[in-house]
């Protein structure tokens, strides 16, 4: 996330801990672009048979204030939480995530193109639209335009989002495609990003229940197993 989201940004939002915990969702989503990496792994025909010649129109989010106001309070909380080290447990719709892409200005590339169906226990389910690369020795452009359910997952450096399914808007998508996506680890963030850098040691937890992102903050419960790399 930028230094500074504008105007439309929600408050506080420019200030890393808050930013990144909702952005980190957005940010992954332009993973989606380097999918094209997996078209080596399966045949051209394949690849034509779930994707299309056009990308999806995806209806845009348009948030009351009451909905903006919302989330500028759960940054502020995860931001003071985080900053002193306290435990605190803050709850993310769907609406709070769409809120976000709707009123961040470094995410104005993802209207249009992305928005959050539905959050469950098996993960964020967003309905999106992207260009995948040409095919190899041909000028087919082709768009993936699927509902990706995404995991997320606290690593001792970074969050990741595991690719659980891909369901695309026609045809079905090999059970290979999704498990090459998957273990490419594409839907992670840069550790070495200054933006997030500071903040993943300070938080202990990051879930998905009952329809939210669960984001926790504090010291790690003692029982908690040891983060994967």
């Amino acid at each position: 996330m930028s230094e500074s989201e504008g105007n439309s940004s929600p408050e506080g939002a420019s200030a890393a801990p808050g930013c990144f915990i909702l952005g980190a969702i957005i940010t992954v989503f332009g993973g989606l672009i380097v999918l094209y990496i997996v078209v080596f792994f399966i045949q051209t025909k394949a690849i034509a048979d779930f994707t299309e010649d056009s990308p999806a129109e995806i209806a845009l989010f348009s948030p009351e204030d009451s909905q903006v106001a919302q989330l500028r309070e759960k940054l502020a909380l995860v931001k003071s939480a985080t900053g002193g080290g306290r435990r605190e447990r803050v709850l993310f719709s769907k609406d709070d995530l769409n809120t976000l892409i709707a009123t961040a200005s470094d995410l104005e590339d993802f209207r249009g193109t992305t928005r959050v169906e539905r959050i469950s226990d098996r993960g964020i389910e967003a309905r999106m639209t992207r260009p995948m690369n040409r095919a190899p020795l041909t000028s087919m452009q082709r768009h993936l335009n699927a509902v990706f359910t995404l995991q997320p997952e606290l690593r001792r450096r970074t969050v990741a989002f595991r690719v659980k399914n891909i369901s695309p808007s026609r045809g079905t998508i090999p059970e290979q495609f999704i498990k090459v996506t998957d273990t490419m680890n594409l839907f992670q963030l840069d550790p070495e990003n200054p933006n997030i850098k500071p903040y993943i040691p300070r938080l202990s937890r990051i879930y998905t229940e009952a329809g939210n992102l669960v984001v926790e903050t504090g010291p790690p419960a003692n029982d908690q197993s040891p983060l994967p790399e």
